[in-house]
């Protein structure tokens, strides 16, 4: 109510000082209004207003302090990583991948050759390459062979698949008998081609239930597989197909309790495919420089134990 007091005299004060100054002018100098005359009556009648206004409604500008925005964005103040920590080869954002911690093989000291000892490596004919006699792997254990992939590894029997040995076993065998303490697998280049990523999964996810439910007590890792040379890519296959299902292999790990080693993170150049620098004249396979530097990366992100 005092507020509405205040407006109507405010009101009636302006309408007052208006009239009486309007009289003023016209009625007692009985003469035309000029231009100048016109000036300084409506500036005398603005600064009355504005003493009356300011008597009314006294009003002191308080300047206010400027508070700092000290708010995080959503990916920090939920606790994730920096963006840098996401992998040039994926596209979650910085809370999604935080949720691999643990999952994810991270960077660590070189834990040397010695760390090869309990390894038992499988995959296809990448892998196989390494088992062989003079090769990096070739006193270690390699089951793998060339052309096998998710689908049908587990099951081959044409041609000996365990390095050390020239039984005609099933990758199977091999590893249900060398029960290794940790094991990487590489899987996913035969295959990457042909199958939509979800096939190709569900391949890999069903391969999985068999060597788990036969190693209950095993570490295992599965590799994230490199992608192709520019010139293998077609209308339905390219390095962004490569790297969409390297983040569902991730995904699966995490969903089954493995481990995931990223290693198309390293082999890809700045357009998502494969460094000419590493791949063979095929666009697929490895030079000598790509197995070194597979075998380095295992090194130096290795598990904890």
């Amino acid at each position: 109510m005092v507020y509405f007091k205040k407006a109507l005299a405010s009101v009636t004060a302006l309408a007052l000082t208006f009239s009486i100054h309007s009289a003023n002018f016209y009625f007692y100098n009985k003469s035309d209004m000029d231009t100048a005359s016109a000036a300084t009556h409506s500036q005398n009648v603005t600064k009355i207003n504005d003493q009356t206004l300011d008597y009314l409604f006294p009003y002191v500008e308080v300047e206010k302090p400027i508070i700092p925005d000290t708010s995080k964005p959503d990916d920090e103040s939920s606790g994730s990583t920096d963006s840098s920590d996401v992998p040039a080869n994926m596209t979650y954002s910085n809370a999604e991948f935080a949720v691999f911690k643990g999952t994810y093989l991270e960077e660590t000291a070189d834990a040397g050759e010695s760390y090869f000892n309990d390894v038992l490596f499988c995959g296809d004919s990448l892998t196989y390459a390494l088992g062989l006699d003079s090769r990096y792997l070739k006193s270690h254990d390699v089951v793998a062979w060339g052309g096998l992939g998710v689908y049908d590894y587990l099951d081959y029997t044409s041609n000996p698949s365990y390095n050390q040995s020239e039984e005609l076993k099933s990758p199977m065998e091999w590893i249900s008998e060398l029960n290794p303490s940790l094991m990487y697998i590489m899987l996913g280049t035969n295959g990457i081609a042909i199958w939509s990523n979800e096939m190709h999964i569900e391949y890999y996810r069903r391969m999985l239930a068999r060597i788990t439910a036969a190693l209950p007590n095993t570490d295992i890792v599965l590799v994230g597989i490199p992608a192709w040379a520019s010139f293998k890519n077609t209308e339905t296959f390219n390095g962004q197909k490569v790297d969409n299902f390297n983040m569902m292999l991730l995904e699966l790990a995490h969903e089954k309790g493995l481990y995931y080693l990223n290693f198309g993170d390293v082999t890809r150049d700045e357009t998502g495919n494969f460094r000419q620098d590493l791949c063979g004249s095929d666009g697929i396979h490895w030079q000598d420089s790509c197995k070194k530097l597979y075998l380095n990366y295992i090194r130096t992100h290795s598990i904890k134990k």
